[in-house]
């Protein structure tokens, strides 16, 4: 896409009020935002609203796009667009997919499996215990932490994945030149280094309390699974997993005490038919096959965006996986039962490689799963 396109959709996003339904707007009425930008003012007057048209005329008077995006990259922050190859497919997925992200540091992998870890800013020292045990289990099986960097559970949870030698992925309420809050620098810098920090607010945006209920829906898109430590009757944790369930995502909810109000809005979520999760193999099997469904959607997106090239052959990894699958086939068994024995046989690689090659087996039906366990579907002496 050309650099004049690039500069006008950043520039229009760093204009107060005009969100991403108003980006996707102006693109499909004008064509594309470089055209917008040069449009008359009669003519964006017949897509803006009055407090839009304003903040547009203000920032007329600021700086020219080109000028903002010069301003953008030299302060290392990247702008990734939703028509860009780099935009990720999860959130293409999503209702109301952001029009733009600003990103210091990188994406999260697209085909690495990521749980969302959500909770209460004011957390118990029971939930900031469970938050470190998943996060750093999680990392040791290389799934990606994506969370808001807030303090509480989020926060907790990050700062264990970093310690873990993990990736983690923080979706804030601001500028991502900007650490809120102030106390977390050090957290905030290490994440820029071993994930990235993600936003659809420009720079230089402030870390207001309107911000954070849309950014909520980013953490959610990112993420395979969300689950949620602790969280009050009335919590902003709670908006996240009705943007979760909207985005047919899974939700596992940490249990408390009954007696507890730091977890009386989890147990809400169980009453109405959450999961229930109490170890983190019980989280891996829920995980495994939700990235699985996810993995298949982003596949489809991909072809749809012309994005990546579908793998059909059979690999070296992949033939690795269907031994083991073979030699099991007396009974289905969890991915990771068999990622144990495939590890068993000699055979090195991170969980989520292991379950990248399983998935592409089922593609191609060479295996097949039930109830989460999967099995061998024809001979392995025939390929």
């Amino acid at each position: 896409m050309d650099i004049e396109e690039r500069a006008c959709s950043m520039w229009f996003q760093k204009i107060h009020y005009v969100g991403d339904k108003t980006l996707f707007l102006l693109k499909e009425h004008f064509g594309s935002l470089k055209h917008a930008y040069k449009a008359s003012e009669k003519e964006l007057r017949e897509v803006l609203n009055a407090k839009q048209f304003s903040g547009y005329k203000a920032a007329k008077y600021v700086m020219e796009p080109i000028q903002y995006l010069e301003y953008v990259e030299a302060l290392g922050i990247r702008y990734v667009m939703f028509h860009d190859k780099a935009y990720p497919g999860k959130l293409r997925c999503i209702p109301d997919p952001p029009y733009g992200l600003f990103v210091k540091g990188r994406l999260p992998d697209e085909y690495k499996p990521s749980v969302a870890i959500i909770g209460a800013r004011a957390c118990s020292e029971y939930g900031k215990k469970v938050a470190r045990e998943f996060s750093e289990k999680l990392s040791a099986y290389d799934v990606q932490i994506i969370s808001g960097m807030a303090r509480g559970i989020d926060s907790v949870s990050q700062s264990a994945c970093v310690r873990a030698g993990g990736s983690t992925f923080a979706v804030l309420g601001n500028g991502v030149d900007i650490c809120y809050p102030e106390e977390l620098t050090d957290l905030y810098n290490e994440i820029a280094k071993r994930g990235g920090l993600i936003s659809t607010y420009a720079p230089g945006m402030p870390p207001v309390s309107a911000n954070f209920p849309p950014r909520n829906r980013i953490i959610s898109g990112l993420a395979d699974v969300i689950l949620v430590v602790e969280a009050r009757k009335k919590s902003g944790t709670l908006i996240t997993v009705d943007m979760a369930l909207e985005q047919g995502k899974e939700v596992g909810i940490i249990p408390g005490r009954i007696t507890d109000s730091l977890s009386q809005g989890c147990h809400e979520l169980i009453k109405q038919g959450a999961n229930v999760v109490v170890d983190v193999e019980q989280l891996l099997d829920i995980l495994q096959h939700s990235f699985k469904l996810q993995a298949c959607a982003n596949k489809e997106s991909d072809r749809q965006y012309n994005v990546k090239e579908s793998r059909t052959d059979i690999t070296t990894h992949m033939k690795s996986i269907l031994e083991v699958l073979w030699e099991e086939a007396a009974e289905p068994l969890g991915a990771e039962q068999l990622y144990r024995k495939w590890l068993e046989k000699g055979n090195q690689g991170a969980f989520c490689e292991f379950m990248e090659g399983l998935l592409d087996l089922e593609l191609m039906d060479l295996c097949k799963s039930y109830k989460n366990n999967f099995y061998y579907s024809l001979n392995f002496n025939e390929l």
